[in-house]
């Protein structure tokens, strides 16, 4: 996304002229937003493995959801992965490139499908619930789930493809790699600045206005639906005259309004925290003066500060409005780790003498003191 949206370009295709224009921010305030930005990269990674580890094992427990819960942490953690950290060496180093040609010409041009997975997984969900709200009530049986299942990784599979179509492929294109030496190699864009800009409004709008369209359409129509059916339920209409139709109509009820509490705090949050990077990357296309501004570098730590929020915060999401999400959220943490009743020295000590003192302590301890919490994670789905 910051390179299709002309961050990347700008600040390496127009700049010639070295870093001291820039404003020169004082150390204890650059530890200071390099110290915020490796809080929500670590939180944000570890939250999302966590959601990935909750819906891997204990998918049957989990709601219809789950799949696309799955596809959108996987986004989530790409950026965070990918994105995040070199955007920030982006920063550190003005036009400098130090990763390399293999990261520069595949990682960096890949990494922006995550943005795209990332927004059409949330629309995704909204399409999901709209459908479901949509048939008839009649009990969903077995055959039925599976068929939901497979339907829902078609859509993440598609998603996938076609976002890393419509935003790799032309970063691809339009990369090279220049390198005189180990201290000034380039990862630029050779796209023209029309070509830019008509990629850079397209992607304002196949990736933030359109899907926020479709989402508040799918909004208006379920609210119509719930609207229409709860005044059934409490009026005992012909549409729910039978016990069974009334007992379907109600789960389709608490259902909807399960997944509208978990898909508008991460529709607001998606909402507020990518409207900056568009924005920038807009005023950055179009105003080609802003990339030689003392501030550019700023405004565009503060864009990815934001980002990194939007990636970190739907964790937290889960946990908040879902509480059986919570719960198995807290299981598969509380997995990383092995729980025992142990006996203290003190008490084993304590059979030659005339008062033994048997003292029984809850002894949790890591699966490694090396692995650490990423391999506790990845253990305990292998388990």
């Amino acid at each position: 996304m910051l390179r299709n949206t002309s961050l990347g370009n700008t600040s390496e295709a127009n700049i010639t002229t070295e870093g001291s224009q820039y404003l020169q921010i004082p150390l204890g305030v650059n530890i200071f937003l390099l110290s915020i930005q490796a809080a929500l990269g670590v939180l944000g990674v570890v939250g999302n493995i966590l959601v990935c580890v909750t819906i891997v094992r204990r998918t049957s427990k989990l709601s219809a959801l789950s799949p696309y819960l799955l596809s959108l942490a996987c986004a989530d953690l790409g950026i965070l992965l990918f994105n995040h950290p070199i955007v920030i060496l982006r920063i550190q180093l003005r036009s400098r490139w130090i990763l390399g040609k293999v990261i520069c010409l595949y990682v960096n041009t890949f990494k922006e499908t995550f943005f795209s997975a990332s927004i059409w997984t949330i629309t995704a969900i909204a399409a999901e619930r709209y459908l479901n709200t949509s048939r008839k009530t009649k009990k969903i049986r077995l055959g039925q789930r599976k068929s939901l299942k497979k339907r829902a990784c078609f859509i993440i599979t598609a998603i996938w493809i076609i976002s890393f179509g419509v935003t790799s492929i032309p970063a691809f294109i339009h990369v090279e790699y220049h390198s005189n030496n180990s201290s000034h190699s380039r990862c630029a864009s050779t796209a023209s600045l029309t070509f830019n800009r008509i990629l850079v409004t397209v992607n304002a709008i196949i990736l933030y206005v359109l899907p926020l369209g479709l989402i508040a359409l799918s909004y208006q129509s379920i609210s119509k639906r719930v609207a229409k059916r709860s005044e059934a339920l409490l009026a005992g209409t012909p549409s729910c005259s039978r016990e069974a139709t009334c007992s379907n109509t109600r789960a389709i009820l608490i259902q909807t309004r399960k997944t509208q509490r978990i898909l508008k705090p991460l529709v607001i949050v998606f909402a507020a925290t990518m409207l900056p990077l568009h924005i920038f990357a807009l005023a950055a296309s179009y105003w080609t003066l802003l990339s030689r501004q003392s501030y550019f570098y700023v405004l565009f730590t503060m864009v990815n500060i934001s980002i990194a929020v939007n990636a970190a915060a739907d964790p937290l999401v889960y946990c908040v409005v879902n509480e059986n999400f919570r719960v198995e959220m807290k299981a598969a943490l509380y997995g990383c780790f092995r729980c025992q009743n142990t006996k203290t020295v003190r008490e084993r000590h304590s059979l030659v003498t005339t008062k033994p003192q048997v003292v029984w302590s809850h002894v949790c301890k890591p699966c490694g003191k090396v692995r650490g919490l990423l391999s506790c994670v990845l253990e305990s789905v292998l388990s």
